[in-house]
């Protein structure tokens, strides 16, 4: 990327798991001083956004044909308030695409995007001053990787992820079955990409942290993996109330009782 400075980096999600590093580092802020021992595998990122900013605004640039725009507008609302339910910070979504906002979402065809790296789910820059890449969130909608989007990454019928290799009604000839393959978690997605907009790093050392860099799968024996959801206390949770404030009790009991009910029926019903 051209015409960046220095310090903006950008970070992507994947869907293979990376290696651990076992280096150990320590969670900063800009000016140097520790603030917490947190083992990520890598050094802290230095920004964050100034402490007086607490409301965010976000809108979309464009849309995926994987969902329903009410089914998209749901999954990025609901990503969006888990952020809410743990630290001060608001976000609000804007319905003009013509005004400005902190926060861009935009789904990208073009693989070159995505330094032809089919691996690569979204990716998102990290908060760094005056950076005209604050804020962008770039999703991987390109034929080429065969993705398919739904909120929670729930079981699919093949031909959506790879209409090459797949037909519509194509079944396991040993069941008889529709084969079905796994689509990608827009949720999880969201919350790990938007903890890069806010400055985390990828966690390198806890593969259950939100900020994990690659996804696992959010469905076993057809039922959705509820925690695959939460943002997690071993790391991330410290590192954004850190900088982010924290959220009352209430606002914590109520992201607890928001992640029990992750389930298809939130979204079914916007389909």
């Amino acid at each position: 990327m051209s015409n960046f400075s220095s310090d903006q980096v950008r970070c992507s999600l994947v869907q293979d798991h990376s290696k651990n590093n076992s280096i150990n580092y320590i969670l900063t802020r800009a000016d140097g001083t520790i603030v917490n021992e947190i083992n990520i595998g890598q050094e802290e990122w230095k920004y964050r956004y100034p402490p007086e900013k607490k409301l965010f605004s976000w809108k979309f640039i464009d849309h995926t044909p994987d969902m329903r725009i009410k089914v998209q507008l749901r999954a990025f609302q609901e990503a969006f308030n888990s952020i809410e339910k743990v630290t001060k910070l608001k976000i609000d979504f804007q319905k003009d695409y013509t005004k400005q906002t902190d926060i861009t979402v935009e789904w990208l065809e073009s693989i070159e995007s995505f330094d032809n790296k089919l691996s690569v789910l979204a990716h998102a820059w990290l908060y760094s001053p005056n950076s005209r890449k604050n804020g962008v969130m770039e999703f991987n909608d390109s034929p080429e990787s065969k993705w398919f989007f739904t909120p929670l990454g729930w079981p699919v019928p093949a031909y959506r992820v790879d209409n090459v290799n797949y037909h519509k009604g194509q079944t396991d000839p040993r069941t008889g079955k529709l084969v079905m393959l796994a689509s990608q978690p827009t949720v999880k997605i969201v919350m790990h990409e938007f903890g890069h907009v806010l400055g985390l790093r990828h966690d390198l050392i806890h593969k259950d942290s939100m900020m994990f860099p690659s996804v696992s799968r959010t469905y076993k024996n057809n039922k959705v993996i509820k925690k695959i959801f939460y943002w997690d206390s071993v790391s991330s949770i410290p590192r954004l109330t850190q900088d982010y404030g924290t959220a009352g009790i209430l606002a914590r009991i109520m992201d607890r009782w928001r992640s029990r009910r992750v389930r298809e029926s939130t979204y079914k019903r916007y389909a």
